[in-house]
This record gives C-alpha cells, structure tokens and sequence, in this order.
C-alpha cells in the first residue's frame, strides 16, 4: 500500500497520490470564503429587483393573454388577478412566474434578515429588534409560499382554498412591510454616520411610500370594498364568477388589487438599495473589505 502525499498551498489543496510505477495526481480547489460571500452579496441586488419584476412582468403577461383570448372574467372590463391565471394557456405562466418570484423572495427576505441583525450589532439594538426581525420574516416566509400555493389553487377548482391563500399572502407580506420599515427607522435614528444616513433615507422614502399607498389601495380594496360589494353569482359547475350585479364596484377592486400587488413587490426593489457589502456583511468583515480598499 503507497501512502497518499498531500500538499497545501495556500487555499487550494493538492492531493498526490502516488502508485509505483504510475502516479496519479487529483487536483481539488476550493473557493476562498469572501470570494463565495462576495458572490452571494453581488446577487442580492439583481434578485431583490427580479422579486419586483417577474409578478408584475407575470401579471401583465396573463391580463394580455386573457382579454387577447376573451376569456370569462366575469362580465367585467378588467379583471381580477385570480381570473387571469386561470384557464390556459395563462394558468402555467401565472403558476412558473409565482413560483420563480417565491424563490427570489426568501432570498431577499434571507438577506434582509441577516443585514438587520448586522445592524443590531452595530448600531447597539437589543434582543426586541432581533426578535421582531425573526418576527417579520416570518410573515414574509408565509407570503412567498402562499404565492405559489394561491397561483396553483385555481378559484375555478379550489375556490375556497385559493380564498384563503390569497388573504394569507396579502395579510403577512403587509404585516412584513409595516414591520420592516419600522426597524429600518430604528436603524436611520440610531445611524450616525452621514454618507450611511443618506442612503437610508432613500431607502426609508422609497419603502414607506410603497407602505403609504398600499395601505391605501389595500383598504379600498378589502375592507371599503367589501362592505359596499352587491352578492355575485358562483356557477359551481363550471367554477365561473358573475360578477355583472354590481360591476362597477367590482372594477373598483380589481384595479386597487392591481395597485396593491403592485405596490407590495416594489418594496422588494428597494432593498437594492440597502443591500451594500457594507451592509450585508457582518461588522468584521465588512471592516476588513474598508481596510483593502
């Protein structure tokens, strides 16, 4: 038996193994660990934005194909988002464009969370913010796994359970919003560094504006909406919605749906702004990225 000889130069490991009369030399490399960080770093930016543009992109893609198509959304001159993705071919683009969005949600939501307990450290916040930080994410978790679960559940099929998945989704990623741009607050107060200061504040001007007019348009749409809708007809046999008693009312609501969707994915896409190396990495590292530089 020949002893295998192994050599260690620098961060890539060489492994010779050595058989009489022939030798044979297995090369393994590894990636120094800031260069995956910094990988992992560079991607938070593009995947909060796609976070943003894959839903609306998916959206506007199933209205497109539903009106081209004359599809039944219920009598109506615009649909609700449910109707569009729920007949083919516009049921698979609605249910792939959900689920990819679901995948760049968690990341973000992960990259969040690791840059405000970054911050707790930081800026001296106590266990209350982490706490809440684990709180918010959740309630982000829930929405980015109700997204795809409401896309799949057609109102058509599963009318009850599309129901309750859609509340889930809107209730949790509001809950999540609301409690984001409080800590992020906290984290601007307590920040006294200008150049810092600076961005935050267009980052607290861009989230609480996307919170101030999806509270807006939520509120029209659930609880103002609902209060004054007239009854719509359920065909339980073809798993259709009438909603032609009270029409007007019910275009109210599908345009504020709209906006409030709208509104909820473009907080996403203010997360590139916050989601610098300095930010997402951690308080050593981040001092030590500063020192090469």
């Amino acid at each position: 038996m020949f002893a295998p000889q192994i050599k260690v130069k620098s961060t890539q490991l060489k492994f010779e193994c050595h058989f009489s009369p022939r030798w044979l030399v297995i090369m393994a490399a590894s990636s120094p660990p800031s260069a995956f960080k910094d990988t992992i770093v560079k991607l938070c930016r593009p995947f909060a934005v796609f976070a943003c543009v894959i839903p609306v992109a998916t959206i506007i893609i199933c209205v497109i194909i539903t009106r081209s198509m004359n599809i039944d959304i219920g009598g109506i001159s615009y649909p609700y988002i449910s109707d569009t993705g729920r007949d083919s071919p516009s049921y698979p683009v609605f249910v792939a464009g959900m689920s990819v969005t679901s995948f760049f949600m968690i990341w973000t939501l992960f990259a969040n969370f690791k840059m405000l307990l970054n911050f707790s450290v930081r800026y001296g916040h106590g266990l209350g913010f982490r706490i809440a930080a684990g709180i918010a994410l959740c309630f982000g978790l829930i929405s980015s796994v109700t997204g795809p679960l409401l896309a799949g559940l057609t109102t058509r099929k599963y009318p009850d359970g599309h129901l309750y998945s859609a509340y889930a989704f809107f209730f949790a990623l509001i809950i999540y919003v609301i409690m984001n741009s409080a800590m992020m607050t906290s984290v601007f107060r307590r920040n006294s560094y200008e150049e810092s200061r600076r961005t935050l504040r267009t980052s607290l001007a861009l989230k609480w504006t996307c919170c101030g007019c999806m509270i807006v348009t939520f509120v029209i749409y659930i609880p103002i909406g609902i209060s004054i809708l007239c009854a719509w007809q359920y065909n339980s046999s073809t798993g259709l919605y009438d909603y032609t008693n009270c029409p007007s009312t019910h275009v109210m609501r599908t345009i504020t749906q709209h906006l409030t969707v709208l509104f909820l994915v473009a907080y996403f896409a203010t997360f590139a702004v916050d989601f610098t190396p300095e930010n997402l990495l951690s308080t050593s590292s981040a001092s030590g990225k500063q020192e090469e530089k």
